[in-house]
């Protein structure tokens, strides 16, 4: 095992100071290295691998990488490696930035959790650059990041989770991208697709002309708020919610969604979709004061090709969170098996498109393809049930 000490550096470099802490999957500790005024003028590696070669079985049975002893800054960049055998791969409970450059991530882990940072002092942050974090585990969470260890970049952040049967494959508290038309797409895949929680989020930050995509064959997760700035990027930016790689079990949940001002040039377009299984809106999708600049569209009938039969028991489409509004259009098509295909207290209003519901559903007793209770104004006003 290697622990090091702290790391300190001057003023007046000109050329790089890289710093690299490695080893045949025994245990990594780091102490702090620079500071917010004097960062390590190159890229910070601790990889525990050696180089990617080192199974979880053969790694230690204690903490792959472990960074908990103060703050890291790099100028030029991170990697993290880390791999362990019924422990975390790697664990972060102090803030890591890069100035410049990019947040490297790759976690491999078996019973535990993988990529583990449990308190709110765990950030990572890309300043200028973007954050990739891989993580694989096999009955373990892929990745658990708690609340306030928030994970903030400039150029877009990628999130790839694997787990085999944990309940929960991804957890993560805040994302955040600040530069314009950064992009942040989370998977979290189990090697089954089912009723496990795939991906859980929390709040989204999305600059402008950010787009976003969060995709699992498992439930999808998302309980804070979207908080769109607006675009005036120059191109159509969009929001994906897609579980159709899933089965009628992974329930799709998306919270609450705004953006900045209605000065948006160009589209932000929302899609929801699954694959017969439930899809929950359970916050405000925008305001009448400042809608959406583009369509809003769910489908748990996955393009069509889920009957009845094959649907959710349970109500398909459900929007019960404070309204919905898309200036470009508003199409809901909902499947369900023996429940309401959609059901809507919420008032639904598209300035510039059609408000469309269609539901589908093997009915008992009085119950209906489409309840909708709240007013829908729009364009054009369509509703069919079967």
């Amino acid at each position: 095992s290697i622990t090091t000490g702290n790391f300190t550096f001057v003023t007046g470099s000109t050329s790089d100071i890289n710093l690299t802490v490695k080893s045949k999957g025994s245990a990594l500790s780091l102490g702090t290295v620079g500071t917010s005024a004097l960062v390590l003028p190159g890229v910070l590696t601790v990889d525990n691998t050696n180089g990617g070669t080192v199974t979880a079985a053969n790694a230690i049975s204690g903490i792959g990488v472990l960074l908990n002893r103060g703050a890291i800054y790099a100028g030029k960049g991170v990697v993290l490696k880390g791999v362990a055998n019924a422990n975390n791969a790697i664990y972060v409970s102090s803030a890591v930035t890069a100035a410049n450059g990019d947040i490297v991530v790759n976690a491999l882990g078996n019973s535990a959790i993988a990529y583990s940072a449990p308190g709110a002092g765990g950030t990572l942050t890309a300043t200028n650059g973007s954050v990739s974090l891989t993580s694989v585990s096999t009955t373990g969470s892929a990745i658990n990041i708690a609340s306030g260890s928030t994970i903030t970049a400039k150029t877009g952040i990628t999130l790839n989770a694997t787990s085999t049967t944990a309940a929960t494959v991804a957890t993560v508290d805040v994302l955040t991208v600040t530069g314009a038309g950064a992009n942040i797409s989370f998977t979290g895949n189990a090697s089954a697709a089912g009723a496990l929680l795939g991906v859980d989020v929390g709040s989204i930050n999305l600059s402008n002309g950010a787009s976003l995509s969060l995709i699992s064959n498992n439930k999808i997760t998302q309980t804070g708020t979207i908080a769109n700035a607006a675009n005036t990027n120059g191109a159509a930016s969009s929001i994906l919610f897609d579980a159709t790689s899933g089965t009628n079990a992974s329930a799709v949940t998306i919270g609450t969604l705004t953006v900045a001002a209605v000065t948006s040039t160009s589209d932000i377009n929302l899609l929801v979709k699954s694959k017969g299984s439930s899809i929950t809106a359970s916050g405000p999708l925008a305001t009448a004061a400042i809608p959406l600049p583009g369509t809003i569209v769910f489908d748990n009938t996955n393009g069509g090709v889920v009957t009845q039969a094959t649907a959710v028991a349970g109500v398909g489409l459900t929007f019960n969170g404070g309204g919905v509004f898309g200036n470009k259009g508003i199409t809901l098509t909902g499947v369900s098996n023996n429940n309401s295909a959609i059901t809507s207290n919420q008032v639904m209003t598209s300035a510039l498109g059609s408000v469309v519901l269609t539901g589908n559903t093997l009915t008992a007793g009085n119950l209906w393809g489409i309840n909708a209770t709240g007013t829908l104004t729009g364009k054009k006003i369509g509703r069919a049930h079967v």
